[in-house]
C-alpha cells in the first residue's frame, strides 16, 4: 500500500503538501473500478451511495460542474492500512456562483490492487447543503438524475434514522495491522477508551480542544478542557441511550490515531437511529491534545430537533451552539472549518 500511497498523494499533492494546486481530480476518479461503491452521508449534492461505475462517473462529473475550478487540498494526515487509505484533508473550492468555501473532512478508500472499490467520506454535511442550495441548477437534468438525492428535496430525509444508510457493510478492513512501532503504545490506549468507553476517563490533556463540525446540533463547536469534555458527555446522555459500536476501526500516523465508529443508540424521543464518523486522536506524549470529529451534521440537526428542552439552559448554555443560528447559518463560507 505504500507505492498506492505515494501515487494517491501525488494526485491530491501535485505541488507537494501545502503546494496550493488543485488536485488531479481526473487521475483520481479514473481509478475506481467498475464495480466500485461509494457512500457520502448528507443532503448536499454528492450524498448518498453511488454503486458502479456509471454512478461513480456521474457523481465526479457533478463535481466538476459544480467546483468548475478544481480542489485545493492545502492540509491533509495520511493513514494507511493493509488494503486502506484514509486521509483527513482541509480544502478550497470556488463554487460555480462564485463563492469561495473552505472545509474538512475524512475519506477511507479500500483498494483491490490499486483501483478504489470502496469510498467512505464524511464532512460537514448542513454546511455543503446551505452552501450548494442550488447545486441541480448548477448540474442539470441529464447529469442529475444518475445522482443519488435529485429527487429528495424536502425533509424529512431521514424519516427512518434506525434504517440510516451507512458505509458499515464496506468497511471491513483498517490499518490495525499496520501501525507503526513508535505509536502502539497511544494507538492501544485510544482503541482500549473506544472498545469500553464508558468505563474509564478518556486520556485527555487538561486543555483539551474537543471540535464538532455543525451548526445547528448541540454539540457542534469547540469545547475546551476537561469540563467541556464532561459537558459533552452529559449533553449525550440527555439526548441518546443504549449506545452500541457494532464496528470500530482504527489507524495510526503522525502522533495522531483515526477512528471509524458506527454507532446505534437510542434518541430522547424513543427512536433508534444509527449512523458512522470519524474521530481524530492527537496525542503528544502520554496525553490527547486534540479531537476532531467528523459526522453528518444533517443527521443529528433533523433527528435531535427540539434538543434545547431537552438539555435544559443550566447544562446548555455554555455550548457554542445554544444560541440559535442566524441565516444564512454560514456567513462568511470561506472562513469554515
Amino acid at each position: 500500500m505504500q507505492r498506492v500511497l505515494e501515487r494517491y498523494r501525488a494526485m491530491l499533492e501535485p505541488e507537494g503538501s501545502g503546494g496550493d494546486a488543485a488536485y488531479e481530480r481526473g487521475a483520481h476518479s479514473a481509478r475506481y473500478a467498475d464495480d466500485a461503491h461509494a457512500l457520502l452521508p448528507g443532503t448536499w449534492f454528492m450524498s448518498g451511495h453511488h454503486q458502479g461505475r456509471a454512478e461513480i462517473d456521474a457523481l465526479w462529473e457533478a463535481v466538476r460542474l459544480v467546483w468548475p475550478k478544481g480542489t485545493r487540498l492545502f492540509r491533509n494526515h495520511f493513514f494507511v492500512g493493509e488494503d486502506t487509505i484514509a486521509v483527513e484533508w482541509w480544502s478550497r473550492n470556488e463554487i460555480w456562483n462564485g463563492v469561495q468555501a473552505q472545509n474538512s473532512g475524512v475519506g477511507r478508500l479500500r483498494f483491490r490492487g490499486e483501483q478504489v472499490i470502496d469510498h467512505h467520506e464524511v464532512t460537514d454535511s448542513e454546511y455543503f447543503e446551505e452552501i450548494h442550495g442550488d447545486w441541480r441548477g448548477a448540474v442539470g437534468p441529464e447529469i442529475g438524475a444518475r445522482l443519488p438525492l435529485w429527487s429528495r428535496r424536502n425533509a424529512p430525509f431521514y424519516a427512518d434514522p434506525a434504517q440510516n444508510d451507512w458505509a458499515l457493510e464496506h468497511s471491513p478492513t483498517d490499518g490495525s495491522g499496520q501501525v507503526p512501532d513508535a505509536l502502539q503504545g497511544v494507538f492501544q490506549r485510544t482503541r482500549a477508551w473506544w472498545e469500553r468507553p464508558d468505563c474509564e476517563a478518556p486520556p485527555f490533556a487538561d486543555d483539551v480542544e474537543l471540535f464538532f463540525q455543525g451548526r445547528l446540533w448541540p454539540l457542534g463547536g469547540r469545547h475546551r478542557g476537561r469540563a467541556g469534555w464532561e459537558r459533552v458527555r452529559e449533553v449525550a446522555n440527555r439526548l441518546w441511550s443504549d449506545v452500541h459500536f457494532p464496528r470500530l476501526n482504527f489507524w495510526a500516523a503522525d502522533d495522531r490515531v483515526l477512528v471509524e465508529w458506527f454507532c446505534e443508540r437510542t434518541l430522547f424521543d424513543g427512536r433508534r437511529c444509527r449512523d458512522g464518523g470519524f474521530s481524530v486522536w492527537h496525542w503528544q506524549g502520554d496525553a490527547v491534545v486534540s479531537v476532531r470529529n467528523y459526522l453528518d451534521t444533517s443527521l443529528h440537526t433533523e433527528v435531535l430537533t427540539g434538543w434545547r428542552d431537552i438539555v435544559g439552559e443550566a447544562l446548555g448554555h455554555e455550548l457554542p451552539n445554544w444560541e440559535a443560528p442566524g441565516t444564512p447559518r454560514y456567513p462568511d463560507p470561506s472562513r469554515h472549518e
